[in-house]
């Protein structure tokens, strides 16, 4: 996929042509902010794109999170540089660089370096000067892909430019590398279970937070995986038993099928109190099914390539080792997944855990840490 404004992902009024080099707007009142984003998102490494504005206009670059209003600047989770020599998020205006909103033919680069996890900044240049360090991105948004963006006021027109830069800032690589680099994502839901990973009858919130299955036959098995997919060190997730529906809840690879358990390359643990991999099931732990309000913890240890282990708690209550991740899978990112038989409802707690285990971390820290990957 070309680097691109993304016209599904832009404020009515706001039109992306061009292949998507180009957006332009009418908003049809005085006054009127509007804006669009673009893709990819950025996870991690640095990378720059630039805007050119061939005609004087009102406009504030940048990034944003995907949750973020599209006229940037004005919540904690987008980050724009205006017209006016002005910096903004979260509504706080701050002075920076040089104006350029009567300038025809100017140039901005927009660059964010996601280097370090405890580091991560924005900064922008006008016509290739550079005006420093502008944001130092909050720890909350480890993690979190942050996107190509442009707002204006009233009618504007914007390119924007990913490779052949008319000033390519040392250091930084081409927003258009990022994808082959694994440094990027093109779907905003990075954690969570994923709709477009899910069977039939499979039905996911928005958030991702949240599975519903209304299936054909009452006896069908149905699943859904999540994100990210783990690849090192020790996380956990949680699932909670919602009604008297049978679950099966674990971690998969990208190739197994979605009812986890009867492959090679899956691991699950059911509501009957029976674990299971490659159709081979044993007894486990306890029955949960039927316990409402019970938080299964799905834990995953990947700290030593020749020992690699997934474990279970209920409600806090270890117990024990479930699986030892065979050694043709140590390279093998393994993925969240949860299924059920019939018609079921699982509720997901990939942060802000509610039983969380000690020297395990919350499955969204597992990005900004480098130890996972963000799609199946």
């Amino acid at each position: 996929m070309e680097c691109c404004f993304c016209a599904h992902d832009a404020d009515a009024g706001v039109e992306v042509v061009a292949d998507g080099s180009r957006a332009l707007a009418q908003p049809g009142r005085k006054n009127k902010w509007l804006g669009v984003r673009g893709r990819p998102g950025i996870l991690r490494g640095a990378y720059q794109f630039e805007v050119r504005l061939d005609e004087p206009c009102l406009v504030r670059v940048g990034w944003a999170a995907h949750a973020s209003d599209r006229t940037i600047g004005l919540d904690s989770t987008s980050f724009g540089y205006g017209g006016t020599a002005m910096t903004s998020t979260n509504r706080k205006f701050a002075k920076y660089g040089e104006e350029y909103h009567r300038m025809p033919g100017a140039v901005v680069t927009c660059l964010l370096d996601r280097r370090d996890p405890d580091t991560e900044t924005i900064s922008f240049c006008l016509n290739g000067r550079d005006s420093g360090v502008a944001f130092h991105l909050p720890a909350e948004l480890a993690g979190v892909p942050l996107f190509p963006a442009v707002c204006g006021k009233e009618a504007w027109c914007a390119d924007l430019q990913s490779k052949d830069l008319a000033f390519p800032q040392e250091g930084y690589r081409l927003l258009s590398e990022a994808l082959n680099s694994c440094d990027a994502v093109v779907d905003p839901l990075v954690l969570g279970l994923c709709p477009r990973d899910a069977d039939d009858g499979v039905v996911v919130s928005e958030d991702g937070s949240h599975a519903t299955c209304q299936p054909v036959t009452s006896s069908k098995w149905s699943g859904v995986r999540g994100c990210p997919g783990v690849l090192c060190g020790r996380y956990q997730f949680e699932v909670e038993v919602e009604g008297s529906c049978l679950l099966r809840i674990g971690w998969s690879s990208s190739k197994s099928k979605r009812v986890i358990g009867n492959d090679a390359r899956s691991f699950g643990y059911g509501g009957t109190g029976k674990k299971s991999t490659g159709g081979q099931y044993s007894d486990y732990g306890e029955q949960f099914q039927g316990k409402i309000g019970s938080v299964v913890s799905c834990l995953i240890d990947r700290r030593d390539p020749g020992c690699q282990t997934i474990s279970y708690s209920i409600d806090g209550r270890s117990l024990g080792e479930a699986f030892q991740v065979p050694a043709e899978l140590s390279d093998t990112p393994l993925f969240p997944a949860v299924c059920g038989k019939g018609e079921w409802a699982a509720q997901c707690h990939f942060s802000d855990l509610r039983f969380p285990e000690d020297g395990y971390r919350a499955l969204s820290e597992s990005l900004a840490a480098r130890e996972a990957v963000a799609m199946s």
